[in-house]
Order: structure tokens, then C-alpha cells, then sequence
């Protein structure tokens, strides 16, 4: 997706709430069925979480995700997701990204960015057939995930069938399920964002627009192998080579990760079994989720 700066960061943030980056199947043959990464945390007293990193995305129809997951699926009294999706309707949807993402007149767009990045966007949106007025209202971190959006949709995904949208809709009616952010609190993350970051996103989407699908298929490819040491590379090897890239992952990663797996700790506080489907960024490393888990006193462990 996005770039290697951005990729799982945007899907993570944005897949749930806008429905930009939430792309799923290609159009091209089915894969194998994927086999991503899954951790077991069992609380010091009591409570099961099971948890499962979705690039919010999926490579098949059906989204067989390997006897592992089913199991711990089938097992959970509870599903727990960023969003519950299910709970937001259009209208609300609609109402809080003017809220987050639209400009106050008489500010627009262009005023934020530099004239080369201007000429850049209105390059694209000239080839994309797409009016340059419409996006002028929107603040660049909207403007970039536009772009991205339009991109991946052109390169045949659907944004229909993300991994977490597969298991809301297979929980209806059967599971509970609780959200552990809101559509709003994700957007006003995105506008707290400096003006000059929220350029250096715009700016690296639309460098990198030729990318976007052989970029989406190796963060695909890694996730379905489970392979959460070339996920981490992919998403964090950029912090170190880009220091001003510090405040978003601080921001999109770390605080949420931290706050994410507090939630986590009071849910399991009643014992319940829960199974956990939250970005795959959010996993990875030693401020993912499953090891502030363990810092906590839980007991962590891969399900193979």
C-alpha cells in the first residue's frame, strides 16, 4: 500500500474509518489460503485474547486464514476490533470527516502546500480525470489518502472485504463485539498531524503512485506468510532513515498500541476468551501490542 513510510501506517489508521485504504482482493487468481500471524496472551488471573494482525485487507473471497485462526475464531466468547464498523453509519461518517478533514474558507488547500507540490497534485488529478476544486477544500493528510484511494482502486481492489469487515459481519448475530476506538478519535489523529508532515505524506504518495500495487502484493505476501519480522522492516525501517517521520509513528503506532492493549487488559479482567483483529502494524515489535502484553504480566505465545 501507500509507500514504505506509509503502507501499513495509512492501513492501519484509515482502513476501518474512510474506507481509503481498506482494499481487498485484487482481481487477480486466488492465492493460497493465508496462514498471518497469531499470538495467544493469557491474562496473570484470568481471560484469553487471541490476536490477529489484519492489514485490513483480504487476497480471497472466502478469507481462509488457516485452521489456527478458525480455531481461536470458533473459541472466543467476544470479537474486538479498532472500529466496530457495523456501529457508524454513512451520515456520521460523512459528518466527521468534514469535521477533521475539510478546510475553513476562505483557506484552502493550496495555501498549505508548496507550489511544486500543487503542480504535482494537479498533474495527477488532471490525469485521473478528477476536478481540482473538489479536493482544494481538503487538508493534505485527506488530500494524500485521496490519492492513495484512487490508485489501488484502479489497480482492481475492492474496499469491501478487509479482515476486520469479515469478521464484524461473521460475529453478527453470534458474538459480541466492542470497539476499542472511535471513527472520531482516529480522525482527529490524522488533523493533529503538523501541516509539514501532512505535505512529506501527500508529496510521498504522489511520487510513489507507479508502486502502489507491487508494494500492496509484498505487504500481502508477507502478512499471509505470517512473516511478522519482514512486516516490522517494511513498516519501521523508515523511522530510522527519516527522523521526521518520529511524531506520526509516535502518534498512528506507539500512544494507540499503548492504549489499545490497556483497553485490552480491562476487557480480560472478566475472564472471557476474545479474539483481537486490529491493524498488523500494531503487533509488531517491542511496542506492539503482544509484547506491552507481556509486560503486563501476560503470557504470550505464537499459535503456529
Amino acid at each position: 500500500m501507500i509507500s514504505p513510510r506509509w503502507r501499513v501506517a495509512g492501513a492501519a489508521l484509515a482502513a476501518g474509518l474512510l474506507g481509503l485504504l481498506a482494499c481487498a482482493r485484487p482481481t487477480a487468481p486466488a492465492l493460497e489460503p493465508a496462514a498471518p500471524a497469531l499470538w495467544r496472551a493469557e491474562a496473570p488471573e484470568a481471560g484469553t485474547l487471541y490476536l490477529l494482525g489484519s492489514v485490513h485487507m483480504g487476497t480471497r473471497a472466502d478469507l481462509e486464514l488457516g485452521p489456527g485462526v478458525e480455531e481461536a475464531w470458533q473459541s472466543a466468547d467476544e470479537l474486538v476490533v479498532e472500529i466496530d464498523l457495523d456501529r457508524v453509519s454513512d451520515q456520521e461518517l460523512s459528518s466527521l470527516t468534514l469535521r477533521h478533514g475539510k478546510l475553513s474558507p476562505p483557506l484552502r488547500l493550496w495555501d498549505l502546500i508548496s507550489g511544486e507540490t500543487r503542480g504535482q497534485l494537479e498533474a495527477w488529478l488532471a490525469l485521473r480525470g478528477l476536478p481540482a476544486e473538489a479536493i482544494a477544500q481538503y487538508k493534505p493528510w485527506f488530500a494524500s489518502l485521496t490519492v492513495v484511494q484512487v490508485e489501488l482502486q484502479l489497480a482492481g481492489y475492492d474496499p469491501a472485504h478487509g479482515v476486520d469487515r469479515y469478521f464484524i459481519q461473521a460475529a453478527r448475530g453470534r458474538k459480541s463485539v466492542v470497539g476499542l476506538e472511535t471513527v472520531d478519535s482516529q480522525l482527529e489523529l490524522m488533523d493533529r498531524l503538523p501541516a509539514s508532515l501532512q505535505e512529506l505524506m501527500l508529496q510521498d504518495a504522489l511520487a510513489r503512485v507507479d508502486e502502489f500495487p507491487g508494494e500492496t502484493a509484498q505487504l500481502l505476501a508477507a502478512w499471509g506468510r505470517g512473516d511478522d519480522r519482514e512486516l516490522e522492516a517494511l513498516v519501521f525501517a523508515p523511522l530510522e532513515e527519516m527522523p521526521e517521520l518520529g511524531l506520526f509513528y509516535d502518534l498512528v503506532f506507539f500512544q494507540r498500541n499503548a492504549n489499545m492493549a490497556s483497553r485490552l487488559a480491562e476487557l480480560s479482567g472478566d475472564g472471557r476468551t476474545r479474539f483481537v483483529v486490529v491493524g498488523a502494524g500494531h503487533m509488531l515489535g517491542d511496542q506492539g501490542i503482544p509484547a506491552l502484553l507481556a509486560r503486563r504480566g501476560y503470557s504470550v505465545s505464537r499459535v503456529r
